[in-house]
């Protein structure tokens, strides 16, 4: 029996799908999408069902940066609201997290809007050396209640936990951004809200 034409379309589609996450130059950070090639290869799940399930998952981007110049109070809440009001029209959700001129962000929501946002960011004059920790689909949002928490802290925080969890691996594993966002958010004292109210801000 021949494959229907919608068959072979969706052959198509997880055959160029698979080939970029071959090619994908962080593939650890990545690990829910290997996870799904691995049940198409074991024949678990068919293109279809793979197809369905990569349009269903949120894309996350989780990113480090240093500011070009000190942030104010006020300029940190002009920035938290701008950011507030952008994702909430196109249905974005993360976390905010700042520590002596460092930032963390995660971005999640539909890919083709995060890598937009994403991409904007990183031309962005207000911060330089954007380094990409983690990017790919996920089964869920983990900051689904948050259009956009802020956390901040005084002191090495946040540099203390990217040296434990990055600087001191020679070769980060499939849940090497997972331990960070934990360790961060550990550093940070910063847990999920109910679905009605703003993240803690921490001084």
């Amino acid at each position: 029996m021949f494959p229907s034409p919608l068959d072979t379309e969706a052959q198509c589609r997880v055959r160029d799908w698979a080939a970029d996450l071959a090619a994908a130059s962080t593939p650890h950070a990545r690990h829910y999408e290997h996870q799904l090639l691995s049940r198409y290869q074991r024949q678990e799940v068919s293109c279809e069902q793979v197809l369905t399930l990569l349009d269903a998952s949120p894309y996350h981007v989780l990113y480090r940066s240093h500011a070009t110049r000190p942030f104010s109070e006020a300029q940190l809440q002009e920035l938290l609201a701008a950011a507030r009001s952008y994702n909430t029209r196109h249905h974005l959700t993360g976390l905010l997290l700042h520590s002596n001129g460092c930032f963390v962000q995660v971005l999640e929501g539909p890919k083709a809007v995060v890598q937009a946002l994403y991409a904007r960011i990183q031309q962005d004059a207000r911060h330089t050396h954007v380094v990409t920790v983690s990017e790919g689909h996920g089964p869920k949002r983990r900051f689904g209640n948050w259009d956009m928490a802020l956390g901040r802290v005084a002191g090495s925080a946040v540099v203390r936990a990217f040296e434990t969890v990055l600087l001191q691996e020679e070769a980060p594993d499939a849940f090497a951004s997972d331990r960070l966002l934990s360790a961060l958010l550990q550093a940070f004292d910063v847990h999920q809200p109910p679905p009605t109210s703003l993240a803690p801000l921490r001084r």
